[in-house]
């Protein structure tokens, strides 16, 4: 009979005497042991073959590039010492690599003549459209506040030479809201903003139940180191005692307390389309601070192709060049 579990000794029976079979275990005093079970004798079995000692390398050419007087490093041993190596140092990314771009085609229809020139490309960086300018932001102000949204379908008639007056940037960004400069201008912006102040005075103010969201109203706006001034808004959302509020003609958004919201309900306020209205820069940013009350001068290059009411601006000085999609 016999039995082979694992690690567990074989045991073989012999004439009413049992034998022990070891697999690579020491055979001193193993028998000794077993006496008590009437093990006759313990023997060893699938001993270690010892490993052949390698030959001398020649003094002339060690072999393997190993040193003299030690053993030749064979392929398994190699590949066993490079994956105990240290892993690669992955902290640093390695540097960019440049590209060809093809020159002009022969006049034979084959390849490019001259060599190729080495460049890196960098795709046109994209900036996203702020809040305020979306298409679907001014639909919703411009039916709340003016009743109508024709307003946004003039606005990319505009082209040619321009003066603009900044009224709020976005840094670092090329979006800007400003007041195109023109004959008619100074006066409607004169007897609108005297109006709208005589009305401040005169005007009651806001209760918390009256200042809701969407609901029209009139509201102090800093327009830059002159201080500020009280212009027509819309109120966007109420965040406890205070209110966020969008001032139709700068493109301003603020946040002002409730209890300093003032009436401003009949039509005759809102029957003056916005003042300012959305420009981008074409191929800059603003700095990283805001502007306003700024004059600019250049030429409208046309409008933004996926927000046709955001004309492009070139300032003075500079070639229009496309600077491509937002």
């Amino acid at each position: 009979m016999e039995y082979l579990l694992g690690p567990v000794p074989l045991l073989r029976t012999r004439n009413s005497a049992m034998e022990v079979f070891f697999g690579n275990l020491p055979q001193k005093n193993l028998s000794g042991r077993f006496k008590s079970v009437g093990v006759k004798k313990g023997l060893i079995l699938h001993k270690r073959p010892a490993l052949p000692k390698p030959a001398p390398p020649k003094a002339s050419q060690p072999p393997n590039g190993s040193q003299q007087g030690k053993p030749p490093i064979g392929p398994e041993a190699k590949d066993r010492q490079d994956d105990l190596r240290d892993p690669i140092d992955c902290s640093e990314m390695p540097d960019l690599e440049l590209v060809a771009h093809p020159g002009p085609p022969s006049a034979e229809g084959g390849p490019p003549a001259g060599p190729p020139a080495q460049a890196l490309l960098q795709p046109p960086v994209q900036y996203a459209v702020p809040f305020e300018m979306r298409s679907l932001f001014l639909i919703q102000m411009l039916k709340a506040c003016f009743r109508e949204a024709g307003w946004l379908l003039s606005a990319p008639k505009v082209s040619g030479r321009a003066a603009l007056m900044v009224t709020e940037s976005f840094p670092q960004t090329p979006f800007f809201w400003a007041i195109r400069l023109t004959k008619e201008c100074p006066g409607r912006m004169e007897a609108l903003f005297w109006a709208l102040g005589q009305a401040e005075s005169g005007s009651a103010f806001l209760s918390k139940r009256e200042a809701q969201r969407g609901g029209r109203c009139l509201a102090e706006c800093p327009i830059g180191e002159e201080g500020s001034a009280w212009n027509r808004a819309w109120i966007l959302e109420r965040v406890g005692d205070l209110a966020v509020v969008f001032f139709v003609d700068f493109g301003h958004s603020a946040t002002r307390p409730l209890t300093s919201l003032r009436k401003l309900e009949e039509d005759t306020w809102w029957s003056v389309g916005p003042l300012a209205q959305p420009f981008m820069l074409q191929g800059q940013v603003f700095p990283p601070h805001v502007m306003r009350r700024r004059i600019v001068e250049g030429t409208v290059a046309g409008p933004l192709e996926r927000e046709p009411h955001i004309l492009k601006f070139v300032l003075q000085g500079e070639v229009p060049k496309d600077s491509g999609e937002v």
